[in-house]
């Protein structure tokens, strides 16, 4: 056969239909990478942090969002482990 074929995607190693894998790469072959993923619940889910989902990371996979990049961060707690403290050093659980 002369001239270029497109490639079969279901010979192609890590191939996926749809992307579903954090991962860093087009695993469905249309250019975008590691998109339309539905992010898994973060583990540290306490305080500021409640509620938070992970972030695709790329070739590091799903990590738990930088606390210190979350609106509020400084002003309201600075760990997402629940306690806030204020400036007179006293903390209280959220």
């Amino acid at each position: 056969m002369a001239g270029w074929a497109e490639p079969d995607p279901l010979q192609i190693v890590g191939y996926e239909a749809v992307e579903a894998t954090c991962d860093g790469l087009d695993n469905d072959c249309d250019g975008p990478i590691d998109e339309e993923l539905i992010a898994p619940a973060a583990d540290n889910s306490n305080g500021l942090c409640a509620g938070r989902s992970k972030e695709c990371s790329g070739g590091l996979g799903w990590l738990d969002p930088d606390p210190t990049q979350i609106i509020g961060y400084e002003a309201v707690e600075a760990t997402c482990d629940g306690w806030t403290t204020t400036a007179t050093a006293s903390s209280t659980r959220s």
